[in-house]
């Protein structure tokens, strides 16, 4: 990514990629374009998705070295026919480990430490991470009830 270019989009049908500069103003604006675009696949709450994108690219800044000369995340976002969408954000960077990562929501909250973690945890159906904890994949299950018909009044983008 050109460091001049902080934000690029691309759409193609049911999916669309995007690659941000390391820093959360970035990350917000990449929200806002996603929950857009869940629209147009006929999602009409798209508040999961918009928490899971949130906390993928919040932890990529944060590994990625936010503000880092040069240093982008790409995100990807595919929604299918049936409701499921599969977000994946990828750092330049270390990344992390992600293999002892404990996303359970605690029975008493104690703190806001590793909250993201948890909120990822509730949210997603699964969540996947490469071995270089550089790619993390997310799964998320939008409910039936979310989704506008496919050819209702209304209908966004279907």
């Amino acid at each position: 990514m050109n460091a001049s270019i902080p934000l690029a989009v691309v759409k193609d049908g049911r999916s669309m990629s995007m690659a941000i500069a390391s820093e959360m103003t970035y990350v917000f604006v990449a929200m806002r374009l996603s929950e857009r675009f869940a629209q147009e696949c006929g999602i009409v709450d798209t508040a999961k998705v918009a928490l899971v994108l949130r906390e993928l690219l919040s932890n990529a800044v944060f590994q990625g070295g936010s503000g880092a000369s040069g240093r982008s995340i790409q995100c990807g976002i595919e929604c299918s026919e049936d409701g499921r969408v599969r977000i994946v954000a990828e750092v330049q960077g270390e990344g992390s480990d992600y293999a002892g990562l404990d996303t359970f929501l605690p029975e008493v909250a104690q703190g806001t430490a590793n909250r993201g973690h948890e909120l990822l945890g509730s949210a997603c159906a699964a969540l996947e991470c490469d071995k270089n904890g550089r790619r993390v994949t997310a799964h998320v299950e939008v409910d039936g009830k979310h989704r506008q018909a496919r050819n209702a009044p209304g209908a966004v983008g279907v």
